[in-house]
């Protein structure tokens, strides 16, 4: 197609379609949308035109949008290295680009109001779709002005708006690159691209530094039937985290701190005391065909796990402060009260081990320098309690994240580890078997990191680990029959894994005393 050369009438026909195009666009994007109506552009659905059509076109944007944003940067990557060159003629290659950007982004933006109007609602990152949405417009508006409008005038020789025609792309490119980033947020998590850059502090204001984690009203101060560690906090990382975490925190939520889901009263989710009035409760409780179904585009919670979230909900939702409380400050003070938790058993020449009642030799000034050089990377080293030695290490929340090489982090604490947090690393199973034979090892969290089977050898040698989170990885049966020789195993996370029912029957029958979570099957 060569615009170069088209006749007055050709031009006509083009403006003609252009304001077809920004005519349907108002017809369709104006009009309220009403919960009985639904979206105004409904009622031009002809009666015979199959009732799954709009939503089957709205989902076709996640495969359109990716063409506008790579021809409209090439087209005005062309027009840039032609203005370096001082030609006064469009690019050949630009102007193509920009005419197939400028088509693609015109049907993109429209499939993609018409997925947020169906499916909006599966987001509460409502603001960031509201922008996605109108940006994207904007985008495709502009494209489309410039490929219709403006290109039509151009003549060789530098005859035309040759400035306002370059202009013009290059604002598409920009604002097609705007609306790529809103749309990954949606699908990664607020600040997901440049995050990788400037990361996200955890920590709240420096006026709030001081404050304790919240404490809701009518949340209960003690534990219920329902125990937050063995019931809640296993649903939560398996079937929340990871749209609501340290990585992604859809709405602003996260579910994997307290003070993460209650840190704005106006935005609970949870309301302890009141089950009904819970909206966490509410999503997972809904028919997956509902757009407010929760987890999004995962199976539903089984009966069991909706039981005794209504429990724990109804019972006050005891959530313990002490998990959550180094998130309250900011990281200066986070530091110092680190330090101070930690730097007594450090000190000590000896440490009792709780299993046998003996003194055992404590690594002393090494372990001290190893936690220093741990919280110096922002990962989080703490004890277990005021008279238990054993420490807590938390290697996840390190950006960007570590791997084989960094577990030499923690060699001089190898003696005290009891829980570890390894899970979102880029650790291999070369580097998760140097973990054999760390002697106080209970807890050890995997999940979402590309350990395979071979990586499991280390288990046998851990003759405490008792709780082992496998969600997300590469295991497979042949790596959970590695495991059945682990004596001390009680509690194993397979959900999301290669890993299948004949395996988990298996490796029951081997060891029915271990409960293993699957997830929802």
């Amino acid at each position: 197609m060569n615009l170069q050369h088209h006749p007055l009438s050709s031009r006509l026909r083009l403006i003609s379609l252009t304001m077809a195009l920004a005519a349907l666009a108002t017809s369709a994007f104006a009009g309220a949308d009403t919960a009985q109506s639904g979206p105004a552009w409904m009622n031009a659905i002809p009666n015979w035109a199959p009732s799954w059509l709009p939503r089957l076109s709205g989902r076709g944007h996640v495969v359109l949008v990716h063409f506008p944003i790579a021809l409209l940067v090439v087209a005005a990557a062309c027009e840039f290295w032609n203005a370096l060159r001082r030609r006064t003629d469009p690019s050949r290659s630009g102007l193509t680009c920009l005419v197939l950007g400028a088509l693609a982004a015109g049907v993109s933006a429209a499939t993609g109001w018409i997925n947020a109007d169906l499916e909006g609602a599966r987001t509460s990152m409502a603001e960031t779709l509201s922008l996605h949405r109108w940006v994207g417009v904007a985008a495709a508006g502009a494209s489309l002005l410039t490929a219709l409008v403006i290109a039509p005038l151009l003549r060789p020789g530098g005859r035309g708006p040759i400035g306002a025609y370059r202009a013009c792309v290059v604002i598409s490119a920009a604002l097609v690159g705007v609306a790529g980033h809103f749309g990954g947020s949606l699908v990664h998590g607020e600040n997901y691209f440049w995050s990788v850059i400037f990361p996200q502090s955890e920590a709240p204001a420096a006026s709030e530094a001081t404050k304790p984690a919240p404490w809701p009203a009518g949340m209960a101060t003690k534990p219920g039937t329902i125990d937050f560690e063995k019931t809640i906090r296993p649903i939560f990382e398996t079937r929340c985290v990871e749209c609501h975490g340290p990585f992604k925190k859809k709405g602003g939520l996260r579910l994997d701190l307290r003070a993460g889901a209650f840190r704005d009263p106006s935005t609970y989710v949870i309301v302890p005391g009141k089950p009904d009035e819970s909206d966490l409760l509410h999503r997972v409780t809904l028919p997956p065909s509902d757009p407010d179904f929760m987890p999004d585009g995962e199976k539903p919670l089984n009966p069991d796990e909706i039981a005794a979230l209504r429990t724990w909900i109804a019972e006050g939702a005891y959530w313990p402060e002490s998990l959550t409380k180094v998130e309250d400050l900011d990281a200066k003070q986070r530091d110092t009260e680190l330090r101070a938790a930690t730097r007594h058993s450090f000190e000590e020449a000896v440490v009792i081990d709780r299993s046998t009642g003996k003194p055992v030799p404590h690594p002393g000034g090494q372990a001290m320098a190893a936690a220093d050089a741990i919280r110096a990377k922002r990962g989080v080293v703490v004890d277990l309690g005021a008279d238990d030695a054993r420490l807590s290490v938390d290697l996840s929340v390190i950006a960007p994240p570590i791997g084989d090489a960094d577990l030499t982090l923690f060699d001089n604490l190898r003696p005290t580890i009891s829980w570890l947090n390894l899970s979102r690393t880029a650790i291999t199973d070369t580097g998760l078997n140097s973990l054999k034979g760390l002697p106080e090892l209970e807890r050890l969290r995997l999940e979402w990191t590309s350990v395979g089977d071979s990586g499991l050898d280390f288990a046998p040698t851990c003759a405490k680990l008792s709780s082992l989170n496998l969600v997300g990885t590469k295991v497979t049966d042949a790596g959970l029959a590695k495991l059945a020789p682990c004596k001390s195993l009680r509690k194993l996370y397979v959900w999301k894994t290669g890993v299948t029912p004949d395996g988990i029957a298996k490796f029951r029958a081997a060891r029915p005393e271990v409960e293993v979570v699957e997830g929802v099957q």
